[in-house]
């Protein structure tokens, strides 16, 4: 991939784990992103962003759909305007339980929560 291209090009986000399995981001060339996908050496997962609310403190996450989250969850719950997952974890006994909400019970809870 050319200089003119890496400066000017149409970029793509990827997201993927480095070698100590960390996630990451970075914006690359269209052109280099179709390059490496040719050469098989990317693997597209089908995820879901989830935004969760946590008494100790809230965060974003990335849900694999079909391994951390069913498929057919996400079609249910997923907000149609955001494309997102709405969650609440939960503490019984010291150990942490997700539930998936409907976005608007969702921001009543946060509200609730004094986020």
């Amino acid at each position: 991939m050319g200089l003119w291209d890496s400066v000017f090009g149409k970029k793509v986000t990827i997201q993927g784990r480095d070698e100590n399995g960390k996630p990451f981001e970075t914006k690359v060339s269209e052109k280099q992103f179709k390059k490496w996908e040719q050469e098989g050496l990317l693997s597209k997962t089908a995820v879901v962003e989830v935004q969760v609310l946590d008494p100790k403190g809230s965060y974003t996450t990335h849900w694999k759909i079909g391994e951390d989250i069913p498929a057919e969850v996400v079609e249910k719950f997923k907000n149609p305007d955001t494309n997102k997952l709405y969650a609440l974890t939960v503490y019984e006994a010291g150990e942490p339980k997700t539930s998936v909400l409907q976005h608007a019970k969702w921001l009543e809870i946060k509200a609730a929560m004094g986020e």
